[in-house]
Parts: C-alpha cells; structure tokens; sequence
C-alpha cells in the first residue's frame, strides 16, 4: 500500500492556512529539500512526527486506517479511568499539604506568640515545668548541652 504523504501535508496546510515555507523552516530544511521530500513522497518516520506536531495532528492521520469504534470506547473508558485516578491522587495530595499548612501555622502561632515558649529569653536557662514540651537546656559555663 502506497501512502501519499505529500498530498496530505499540503492539505493539512492549505486547512490550517500555514505555509510550505513555515513547515520547512520549521524543520529546519531548505526549500528545495523539501520540495523534492514531497514530490519523491520520501517522508522518515522522525520528520513525519515532525511534520505532526507541527500541524497539531496525529502521526496516524497520514495513513489510511480505519478506526474501529471499540477501540475507541476502550481509549475512552481508559481515559475516564486514569482521570479519576489522577482526581483522587491529587486530592489525596492537597488533603496532606492542608495538613501541612496548618502543622506549619502552628508552629509558626507558637513562635510568634502564641505559646508560652516563645515569650521566655533563650539567653540563659529553660526551665522545665511538667505541661511544657521536653526542652534542651542550654549551658554557656560548661559549654555542653543538658537534656531536661
């Protein structure tokens, strides 16, 4: 089966109202490179996804296959199928960062003010009382660290 590549290229042009001269440029060819590419119907399989991309279509629509209608539905349902995957993975997502947020608002509640520790100095001492977290003490005279 021969296919006509060329033909098709020029009418997928000629719909899209983009040029012979775009095209080749986009490929980074020459004029009469991609001429003669045309006329000897000489398409490689890189430059004819090239070609696809370029023009936003299928590398398929070049050939002549016919589109049987289960694989449609199979593509469909498939594709129904990994976008409600997706859905509930990100949601799964966003519920673990909103956890995050709110751990890191109150942390930062707690350091700006919101907690008993961070009204104390750090210059000397922490004291531990029996409702506060367990603290590292710091020790400037012996240079060490003390656990409370």
């Amino acid at each position: 089966m021969e296919y006509k590549f060329g033909d098709k290229v020029i009418s997928l042009l000629k719909e899209q109202g983009k040029t012979k001269k775009s095209l080749y440029l986009h490929l980074g060819m020459t004029a009469n490179g991609f001429e003669q590419m045309l006329e000897n119907n000489t398409f490689s399989a890189v430059r004819l996804a090239q070609i696809a991309a370029f023009l936003d279509v299928d590398v398929t629509h070049f050939y002549d296959l016919p589109v049987r209608q289960s694989e449609q539905v199979e593509a469909s349902s498939y594709l129904k199928e990994t976008l409600n995957r997706l859905e509930a993975s990100f949601a799964r997502q966003v519920e673990i960062k909103d956890s995050q947020i709110a751990g890191l608002q109150r942390t930062i509640d707690y350091l700006t003010g919101g907690g008993q520790l961070a009204q104390k100095s750090f210059n000397g001492p922490v004291a531990m009382t029996e409702d506060e977290p367990r603290v590292i003490k710091l020790n400037s005279k012996n240079k060490g660290l003390k656990t409370a």
